[in-house]
């Protein structure tokens, strides 16, 4: 097993009962964020040092303040954006200044300027949440299922891409995601929202 920052893959073909899936798995970082005795949300402060790949890292992140969901949806979002594009605008920043520079640089809807405009307004959305706000985990979701005609309304986001696209319009969203369609047009994308 293979991993590129929070991109998990296999290079051997995987089995039958994989083929066809990305996972985006990362526990490396996890932690909880309410006591687990008295399920209070944790505090906000600050922390020494920034955690994780600096690509995906949240603003709150590179700024040293603690970690929440919403530093969870951020990076998540970074994820599809890596997916989309290909990269990051802020992939050759050397320095954690310049990739939070390049970060507040970029609104949402110019990093998915090419891409049904949910994927740019996730992006401020995450940016925009309190350290303790519940994520709309269940909109979002729905938001972006909607986006793939014929998605089966389950507990995961489980596409098949080739199957679905005989069916779809020259006006579908998958129709004009050139890069992820061509790159992913013989797997189908899996992701859990909690």
């Amino acid at each position: 097993m293979s991993t590129l920052s929070n991109v998990i893959f296999a290079p051997d073909p995987p089995s039958e009962r994989h083929r066809g899936r990305i996972f985006l798995i990362d526990f490396g970082l996890s932690k909880y964020y309410r006591d687990p005795t008295t399920l209070v949300h944790i505090l906000e402060g600050t922390t020494r040092a920034e955690r994780g790949t600096q690509d995906y890292a949240s603003i709150h992140n590179h700024l040293h303040i603690t970690s929440s969901r919403r530093d969870d949806m951020e990076s998540l979002a970074y994820t599809m954006v890596k997916l989309l594009r290909g990269s990051h605008p802020w992939v050759h920043a050397e320095l954690p200044s310049d990739c939070l520079r390049l970060k507040r640089e970029w609104s949402g809807p110019s990093l998915c300027v090419d891409y049904p405009s949910v994927f740019g307004e996730f992006v401020d959305y995450t940016r925009a949440l309190e350290f303790d706000e519940d994520p709309q985990y269940s909109s979002w979701k729905e938001r972006f299922r909607a986006l793939v005609p014929g998605m089966p309304s389950d507990s995961l986001y489980d596409v098949n891409v080739r199957r679905l696209s005989e069916g779809l319009t020259r006006s579908s969203p998958v129709r004009v995601w050139p890069t992820a369609y061509t790159r992913f047009a013989k797997w189908s994308c899996m992701a859990s929202f909690s």
